[in-house]
């Protein structure tokens, strides 16, 4: 009776979303109102559409394990988005929007060149896919958790019904249903805190001091070389150009804030995002102190969350805070706390999924396989089935993403790798003009490539890679800049000593 109460909740936030995406799919007449929402949708949605689709599932039960297993480090990440979203709203957010584009990877193309344009957009498809696999995972393995169903068969269930809506709804869905997750995300994370606070008779102080006595309050950790997991200066750093790629060479996010009837309305949506974020991403880090300490006094729950993978203490500590709903809070409840986690991840895929079938219809297909002039219906059905591939591509993609790790860790190391010669590039177009096509390219092969140098022979901590690779790939860009500027000129007056 129990579960067939929270099936019945989570069913019914599933087809009011479904049902959404189907009314709104009717107004749809083209590409840009599918890609881009006629580019007439509301500020605040936009922003709270930004914030469902950051905080995905990866974040809602990523960071409570993080913080169950380790400590209050990554709280300092939050921190700098707000740093990087001010930065990206006045440079390249303005820049985005008058140049009237649908990929953001247009703009490197007339930057710089073709071949920039494609290289850049095609590792951030490769990034993303991984990524939103990750997130389809962590969906099912909630409802695994929740409802002792096969993890594969919520994986299935759990990808399938995100594609078949937002292949069918678009942008305008997305942002209308990221806008109602939001606060479905928003009211599960309160009943999760409200019960812990209930456990312990409302006293904070007692669930500060046990988290403490393990180690689990420490937020800065000295900086003894770059080996040092999750030093203040590598959180701040590296996750403020994370944070920059997030919000500024991340096309999920990007196509979001190009729905806005103006620029004001696109730099006005960042800041309210960015602005609501910072207490959400705090307030999912204080629930993992909540749940140490919850444990920390019911051995048998540590007991009986660690069963679910005895050889794995770090697969099964993912769980935790799936472990705690079908344990700990009331019928009813939880099913409007799985809602809320399921809706993170929706949320994050839906707009994923648009944005893989934006990136490859204007960067690929409409560049390089168009053949004539189409009829907008048609080209509205393409943009359709790219959705659905790259949903299908990525469920079953995440059928094999049982075994990473701590979830949040390995989202984190994903972008950390490659994400720093993509930002650099879109901030070497805008402020460094002396860099040309040859230049941008020479700098983001060996960006990437010392992201590899790093990964393969250093035990450089990961978030030192995104701002070692940015940096890189704009010091190779500028000194090849230089270095054929002074080979041009000495041939230039060699040939005219010669005449």
């Amino acid at each position: 009776m129990s579960g067939s109460i929270n099936i019945a909740i989570l069913i019914l936030s599933l087809v009011l979303t479904f049902a959404l995406g189907l009314y709104l799919s009717r107004r749809q007449k083209n590409v840009k109102d599918y890609f881009l929402a006629g580019r007439n949708m509301p500020f605040w949605a936009v922003g709270f559409s930004i914030i469902a689709t950051q905080i995905s599932g990866i974040s809602y039960l990523g960071i409570p394990a993080f913080v169950f297993q380790k400590d209050l480090t990554i709280f300092l990440r939050s921190l700098t988005i707000l740093c990087a979203t001010i930065v990206i709203a006045f440079t390249l957010a303005p820049l985005f929007y008058r140049m009237n584009i649908t990929s953001i990877y247009e703009y490197l193309e007339r930057r710089f060149s073709i071949h920039v344009r494609v290289v850049s957009s095609l590792i951030l498809v490769i990034t993303k896919l991984t990524w939103l696999s990750m997130v389809i995972y962590a969906s099912g393995l909630l409802l695994s958790t929740q409802f002792e169903i096969p993890l594969t068969s919520c994986i299935i269930f759990s990808g399938l019904f995100t594609t078949l809506y937002t292949a069918w709804g678009g942008m305008k869905a997305d942002i209308w249903t990221d806008v109602i997750q939001f606060f479905l995300m928003s009211m599960g994370l309160i009943v999760a805190i409200a019960i812990i606070l209930y456990h312990f008779n409302g006293d904070v102080g007692e669930i500060w001091r046990i988290a403490s006595a393990g180690g689990h309050t420490v937020m800065v950790r000295d900086m003894a070389n770059f080996n040092t997991e999750y030093s203040i200066w590598a959180i701040l750093i590296g996750s403020f150009i994370l944070n920059l790629f997030d919000y500024g060479g991340n096309q999920i996010t990007v196509q979001r804030y190009l729905t806005t009837s103006s620029v004001k309305g696109t730099i006005k949506s960042l800041l309210l995002s960015a602005v609501f974020t910072l207490p959400f991403i705090i307030v999912i880090s204080l629930l993992g102190l909540g749940l140490f300490a919850y444990y920390n006094q019911h051995p048998q729950m540590m007991q009986s969350l660690l069963s679910f993978s005895p050889d794995n203490p770090t697969k099964a500590m993912d769980r935790v805070f799936a472990h705690f709903i079908v344990n700990v809070i009331p019928v009813g409840l939880s099913g409007l706390v799985v809602s809320g986690i399921v809706a993170a991840g929706m949320s994050s895929a839906d707009s994923g999924f648009n944005s893989l079938s934006a990136i490859c219809f204007t960067d690929y297909y409409k560049r390089f396989f168009k053949k004539g002039k189409m009829g907008e219906h048609v080209e509205l059905n393409i943009a359709k089935k790219l959705s659905l591939f790259w949903g299908l591509i990525c469920t079953v993609m995440a059928l094999f993403i049982n075994k990473i790790g701590l979830l949040m860790e390995v989202a984190n190391k994903i972008y950390s790798y490659f994400v720093g010669p993509i930002i650099a590039l879109f901030f070497m177009g805008l402020f460094i003009k002396m860099i040309d096509a040859t230049a941008a390219i020479v700098g983001m092969l060996l960006g990437l490539s010392m992201s590899f140098v790093l990964i393969k022979w250093t035990n450089v901590h990961f978030l030192w890679h995104a701002p070692f690779c940015f940096g890189v790939t704009i010091f190779s860009a500028v000194l090849f800049s230089l270095l054929n500027k002074i080979i041009l000129n000495r041939f230039s007056f060699a040939k005219s000593s010669c005449s």
